[in-house]
């Protein structure tokens, strides 16, 4: 299983150790961790000197929290420009940590695309079950048409540039969701043509 920072506590790690269940965790990198030689240091100190973007798995366990777990780390870029952390624990498979984690992401990439970043579906009033349910179907749909889109237009228009932290200057989704816009307020027929079937012949 993934989860995110949210999801840290001695008992529920102890639960999940002890029932044999493989899990990957992000932790907060300034958490402190308590080394075998070194005694307590904070979980980013770890990973400090990596070149940006490079994994890394620490080789000796850890404990955190009266739990010995394995850390994987790497340093990023973040939106901000402010170079962050991302430490993932685990207890087994610790070479595939950082990759199960790599896809939980897309999960709070399409959360953020569904809210601030995108459809603003935080700032619905509905509350009515059933028209919320037809509102996220609705939006899920978008989400994967305005995705593949950009991915589309990545390959075979315009691509995305990729910028000196090593990521791309905008997202799929964005990049797609900019296209189509622009195409339904200038000309239909373009979008059609462009936009629309592409995204037809893949479903």
């Amino acid at each position: 299983m993934t989860a995110d920072r949210e999801f840290i506590g001695d008992v529920w790690w102890q639960f999940l150790i002890e029932n044999k269940i493989p899990f990957f965790i992000r932790i907060r990198e300034n958490m402190k961790v308590h080394l075998a030689a070194k005694g307590e240091v904070r979980a980013f100190w770890l990973f400090n000197n990596l070149p940006l973007n490079t994994g890394y798995h620490y080789p000796k366990i850890v404990q955190i929290k009266g739990n010995w777990v394995y850390l994987s780390g790497m340093r990023f870029v973040n939106e901000k420009g402010i170079v962050q952390h991302l430490i993932v624990a685990s207890y087994e498979q610790q070479a595939q940590a950082l990759e199960f984690y790599k896809q939980r992401w897309q999960i709070e990439t399409m959360f953020k695309a569904f809210k601030t970043a995108g459809f603003q579906l935080e700032s619905t009033h509905l509350t009515d079950y059933g028209r919320l349910n037809k509102l996220l179907m609705l939006t899920a749909l978008s989400f994967v048409w305005a995705y593949r889109v950009g991915i589309y237009q990545h390959q075979h228009g315009k691509p995305l540039k990729i910028k000196k932290h090593g990521r791309l200057e905008k997202s799929f989704f964005a990049y797609g969701l900019e296209l189509l816009a622009q195409a339904l307020l200038n000309d239909f027929d373009k979008l059609f043509t462009k936009l629309i079937a592409p995204f037809l012949s893949c479903t």
